[in-house]
């Protein structure tokens, strides 16, 4: 029996319609979905056309696109595709599309399409369910902590913690350079639970926080032995956990997921608990019903965060100690990124009144030494306006009564990435506590330099276009910490044509004023939303824009906010002269898939070859020319399949040219027709093609001059423009300086016009 049905069946048209080009959307339902919903669970991979060929839409075969053309389906069908209405959801339905040729039924008629269920990919009756959050365990020297199994037993079966969720979920400690700053360790918990059982509660993971001494544990596991107080006689006093959403303080969502805090002690009646142990487990819920938040990057962008709060209690010192009479030095605080901004940073060193000590600050000959650069002025003096010397500083500092010193530092931006060593040299009778850094090694800044991103426009052929000056550059350190953003999503609930008032589907609070209004790669001239459109005011669920917008109901809008993390760009094109003296029509290509305008995003890609390249430097790709676009010349090509005139195992790309899929090299090869080959990033350049980092998350054209009545005009008259625009978003690495290639071809067309 099958575990499904399509719903509905039919539908009208007026007598002898022209459905050229329409279509009509079906959909495939699980048995039982009656108000509630069966035990089968759907996707779009599920389903195919019998005796169909999956296509890009265009007729070129291409896997895994949901697109199948021909086979068995009635004539007057062109196309079908698949698509999910929930994606990730138990109660996803899978959108059947049917696109009709030229037909024009003149009375009732009937359409047969042969709606099959794969067999390498059946319907399944258990899913899996997409989890992604976060845990901040606190930073101090005097813990410790691991991740374990959970046990039956509190004090036994302590086994370090190899695989999460069954193995399904993988473990990231996302600020493995800047915790010691941060003041925690930052874990993201990322994957999926299988066989999901809305009523079930996962087992994540059990963290143990220990009592420690320069990173090594002071006592026993739970269960292993006693501990001992004699030597550290502090002991830990609370344990908690807050829960966090949305990447704020508010926890206006059900974030699923539970922790409980047990103490281990020395089973005295005592309190001096010398570990604290947390078990985090997650229901995943479905209250998320947006699709977007059914993805695993959807769940991780709402950084949904338990932070584990624990305190310890440091019982008085032995009055008969003497070291309790020596000045001491308690703790030495500065970013671990000094010299990323512009200005004087400080490194604040706390102690008793009357402590002395000399600060050393210092540039290592690299990122992986501690050892101090051989030549130049490698010391940071903090005498006077302080500044870099040749000499090691003997200057030595006295906390005052205020118990701290401030030390004003400035280093200047690099052009690449730098280490520093931080460390204060004890002076006569002073001491430090176990945390501050005495040594090379202790403490060290790397400066990250300053990478820069070009956007560059690039076309096919160069007298259609004047790209002169199109171009769009932005600076930003290699990596990025401690910017506060907001995203969020909402649904338009009805169509609007160069409107600014908008009503949203549901209030969303998160939404502010000020915000970036997007809709990721929609738009054009004729509609959509104009660049740099902004929230100017809110009210329930009606939102009024900066600026006339068109929008169709249910599109999904996006809102960011304005900060360092999304780059908003725009890039001028103009008209070319073409073949003759007067000036080329524009136009936005009607076909243009605006999320793959932009190539150096991606260091590694695939492509199958349409036809056999013997002995030749030219590679024909079988894939969509928008993907084509996407490499770089400087990349390098390898595969299996291929031979080369020199024998080396990867060749370089000197051009592509996306219109005809093909992918030129710097020396000839020899490779089978359908053959995949792989071009990824070179990583020996000095200057990379590519980066990492940096994601599109919208580009749009737009005509910004229009022409005389023949849409062009004469080489001293009228010269139309366009622009390419859209909204980069930053992640918190960039990997290197770049320039990213514009493909104008893309998004624009150029056509000849008559001189007037």
């Amino acid at each position: 029996m099958a575990l499904w049905y399509v719903d509905p069946l039919t539908f009208d048209s007026t007598s002898e319609a022209n459905l050229s080009g329409t279509y009509q959307d079906i959909y495939i339902k699980p048995v039982g979905d009656a108000g509630t919903y069966g035990s089968a669970y759907l996707d779009k991979s599920n389903f195919k056309i019998g005796g169909a060929t999956e296509t890009d839409g265009s007729g070129v075969a291409t896997a895994g696109t949901n697109i199948w053309e021909g086979g068995n389906v009635d004539i007057g069908i062109t196309k079908v595709e698949f698509s999910n209405t929930l994606e990730g959801d138990p109660e996803n339905h899978v959108k059947v599309r049917v696109t009709f040729g030229t037909v024009a039924p003149a009375a009732d008629a009937t359409f047969y399409i042969d709606i099959d269920e794969k067999t390498d990919n059946p319907v399944a009756t258990v899913t899996a369910k997409n989890v992604c959050f976060f845990m901040e365990v606190p930073y101090d020297t005097q813990y410790i902590h691991e991740f374990y199994t959970p046990a039956s037993s509190e004090t036994a079966g302590w086994t370090v913690q190899s695989s999460f969720g069954g193995g399904n979920i993988t473990k990231t400690l996302v600020n493995n350079s800047t915790f010691a700053t941060d003041g925690y360790y930052r874990y993201k918990f990322s994957g999926s639970v299988q066989d999901y059982d809305p009523d079930a509660l996962y087992n994540i993971t059990q963290v143990l926080i220990r009592r420690a001494n320069d990173g090594v544990a002071i006592d026993p596991l739970p269960g292993a032995g006693a501990p001992v107080f004699t030597t550290y006689d502090w002991f830990f006093m609370e344990a908690l956990t807050q829960f966090n959403a949305n990447n704020s303080s508010s926890n206006n969502i059900d974030l699923d997921i539970q922790s409980n805090a047990t103490f281990y002690n020395n089973n005295t009646g005592t309190s001096q608990n010398f570990a604290v142990g947390y078990d985090v487990s997650i229901d995943p819920g479905d209250e998320l019903i947006i699709s977007y938040y059914q993805t695993l990057n959807g769940i991780c962008s709402l950084g949904n965060t338990m932070t584990l709060v624990v305190k310890h209690f440091d019982p008085p010192s032995n009055p008969s100690d003497p070291q309790d009479d020596f000045p001491d030095i308690k703790s030495v605080n500065a970013s671990s990124d000094i010299g990323s901004y512009a200005g004087y940073e400080d490194i604040i060193v706390r102690g008793s009144q009357g402590a002395r000590y000399i600060l050393h600050f210092y540039e290592t000959t690299s990122l992986t030494s501690s050892s101090v650069k051989a030549s130049g002025t490698p010391y940071y003096s903090f005498v006077g306006q302080g500044g870099f010397v040749a000499d090691r500083s003997t200057k030595v500092h006295t906390i005052g009564s205020s118990k701290k010193n401030t030390h004003r530092v400035k280093v200047p931006k690099q052009s690449t990435d730098k280490r520093y060593e931080l460390f204060v040299e004890p002076v006569s009778n002073t001491i430090t506590k176990a945390n501050v850094p005495t040594k090379a090694g202790d403490k060290r800044s790397v400066v990250p330099a300053i990478k820069k991103i070009t956007m560059q426009a690039a076309v096919e052929t160069a007298n259609n276009w004047d790209i002169t000056g199109s171009t769009f550059s932005f600076g930003r350190k290699s990596t990025v910490t401690n910017y506060k953003h907001a995203s969020t999503t909402a649904e338009a609930s009805a169509t609007i044509s160069s409107k600014t008032r908008l009503v949203i589907k549901e209030r969303n609070n998160d939404i502010k004023v000020g915000m970036y209004v997007i809709a990721p790669f929609t738009g054009g001239s004729s509609a959509g939303i104009p660049h740099k459109t902004t929230v100017k005011s809110i009210k329930g669920d009606v939102i009024t824009l900066s600026a006339a917008s068109s929008i169709a109901a249910d599109t999904i809008l996006r809102f960011e906010s304005q900060s360092s993390r999304i780059i908003p760009y725009s890039i001028t094109i103009l008209a070319g002269t073409g073949s003759d003296s007067d000036y080329q029509d524009m136009a936005i290509n009607g076909t243009y898939r605006p999320e793959e305008i932009i190539a150096g995003l991606t260091e590694r890609l695939q492509c199958t070859l349409s036809s056999q390249t013997s002995n030749a430097n030219t590679i024909v790709c079988n894939n969509a020319a928008s993907l084509v676009g996407q490499i770089q010349v400087g990349m390098l090509v390898e595969s299996s399949a291929m031979t080369t005139t020199s024998g080396n195992s990867t060749v370089k790309v000197t051009a592509v040219t996306p219109s005809t899929k093909t992918i030129t090299v710097d020396e000839n090869v020899s490779i089978a027709n359908s053959s995949v080959i792989t071009v990824r990033k070179d990583t020996s350049l000095a200057t990379p093609v590519t980066t990492r980092g940096i994601n599109n998350i919208h580009t749009q054209a737009d005509m910004a001059r229009d022409g005389v009545a023949a849409h062009g005009g004469t080489a001293s008259g009228n010269q139309e423009s366009a622009t390419i625009s859209g909204y980069l978003e930053v992640e918190n690495n960039i990997s290197n300086s770049a320039t990213l290639t514009v493909r104008v071809d893309n998004a624009l067309t150029s056509t000849e016009t008559a001189t007037p």
